[in-house]
């Protein structure tokens, strides 16, 4: 049996394929709770998300449209921003690696912290073709290491308290145990200070124990604090 070839047939397929995979990849971008851009060297949009699409409508009152530059989308005050993001974003096309920022942003509306980050995007061919912008609203994020700094901060104050201030009375309550001239105590006497003496080794022991554990919470807190720090500030993908 012989089919007949139609050249019009395949073009045809071809076209639903690639409506098929934008529409995927579509559902896919609109699903994540990220602003997404795919910006070209010039700032000119190429593709944006419906969280960009939304962000832009709320942030600057307008909608955003596939070939604006987003160098157009900014209000008075931005400067500080604005400079910013041109200054990553023009890293990431100079140097062809991305780049990773996190800042505290400030609007009429609301302030709240972001994490961008600016990945090279190249084509089958391996040419470049733009810039994907990610940006993430991390405040919770930081709400949570704020908090855990102030507690953090805390455990310092009471390991400070508690090895100076508490542990100095204590101290002094077992210099004056060991001066005095047992072999003059009546027993009931003895006994009351022997007691006392171990009631104040008992309370020693406590505070060395609450230092210590106060040290090791705040050491680990630095600990993964300086591994956050490294992680985001790797060269692949320097913090500014």
């Amino acid at each position: 049996m012989i089919h007949n070839f139609r050249p019009d047939n395949l073009l045809e397929n071809i076209r639903e394929e690639l409506q098929t995979s934008r529409q995927i990849l579509k559902a896919i971008f609109d699903s994540t709770q990220s602003s997404i851009f795919l910006l070209a060297p010039n700032y000119r949009v190429i593709f944006f998300n419906k969280w960009a699409r939304d962000g832009s409508k709320f942030l600057y009152g307008r909608d955003l449209f596939v070939g604006d530059s987003l160098l157009n989308y900014r209000r008075p005050g931005d400067e500080e921003i604005f400079q910013a993001f041109k200054q990553n974003f023009e890293r990431a096309v100079i140097s062809k690696e991305p780049v990773v920022a996190e800042r505290e942003m400030h609007y009429p509306q609301m302030s709240f912290w972001v994490r961008s980050e600016y990945t090279p995007v190249y084509d089958d061919d391996n040419k470049f073709i733009g810039v994907l912008l990610n940006v993430q609203n991390i405040s919770d994020r930081k709400s949570y290491e704020t908090a855990s700094d102030e507690m953090q901060d805390q455990l310092k104050q009471i390991a400070w308290s508690q090895s100076h201030e508490t542990r100095q009375p204590v101290a002094t309550i077992l210099g004056l145990i060991n001066i005095f001239d047992k072999e003059t105590l009546s027993a009931e006497n003895k006994e009351i200070l022997l007691r006392l003496k171990e009631t104040a080794c008992k309370l020693e022991c406590i505070i060395q124990k609450n230092v210590l554990l106060a040290n090791t919470h705040s050491q680990d807190h630095k600990r993964k604090k300086e591994m956050q720090h490294v992680h985001s500030s790797q060269p692949d993908s320097p913090v500014s």
